[in-house]
This record gives C-alpha cells, structure tokens and sequence, in this order.
C-alpha cells in the first residue's frame, strides 16, 4: 500500500496506482524501453482518467516519448488534449505541440499555434 510497494507491483506488472504507473514508464524512458515506458503512461492515463484526475506532467512525458518513438501524430493529440481540455493555458503543451510541427517542417502550424497559446483565442 506504500508508494514503493505499489511501484514494485507495478513493476512485477500487476496493478497499482496511477503514480506507480508513471513512476515506472519514466524509469523504462529513462533507460530507453520506449515501447514499455509508453505502455506503462497508457495505464497511468486511463486511471487518472477514470478518477477524473489528469496528470498534466505525466501526459507531457507521454507526448515525449511518443515522439522519441517517432510516433509524432499520437504526441499531437496528447498535447492538444492537454490545452484544450485540461489547461488551456499550459505552456509546456504549446511548446511541445509547436515542436512537433517544426519537426514536420510545419513552421506556419507552430507559429499559428504559438500565437494562440500566447492570445489564448
């Protein structure tokens, strides 16, 4: 029932809290397990989403891994949803979505986004 406990059952792939979850995917991102890191933030997500309680800093780490992974559209939408339904003012969500435009060669996208970040329209 700890959070060190729920981590190791996450880690042993069981079921655990969504704070175990995300502490794992970070620690597979960090040592490179992409693919797993991803798994484990999907969980996490779905969790916080059930509860009605979304984690904005580990929503961020999924739209980064899934760009790590070169799965560029599904960091889009992560992104989107974090400032168009959680915090329409969050600028780490701007930034990170403009920088997948620019990744894209999408400049005119990324400053039309930028510009709405900053006006709020």
């Amino acid at each position: 029932k700890t959070p060190s406990g729920q981590a190791l059952m996450a880690r042993m792939g069981q079921d655990a809290t969504s704070a175990a979850m995300w502490q794992v995917g970070q620690e597979y991102l960090h040592t490179g397990d992409i693919d797993r890191a991803i798994e484990y933030f999907l969980i996490a997500r779905q969790k916080d989403e059930e509860a009605k309680e979304p984690n904005v800093t580990g929503l961020l780490e999924l739209g980064s891994a899934y760009e790590a992974n070169g799965q560029l559209v599904e960091a889009e939408a992560v992104y989107a949803h974090i400032y168009t339904e959680i915090v329409p003012s969050a600028p780490e969500a701007y930034r990170a979505q403009a920088r997948v435009l620019q990744a894209q060669g999408r400049l005119a996208d990324a400053a039309a986004l930028l510009l709405r970040g900053v006006d709020g329209s």
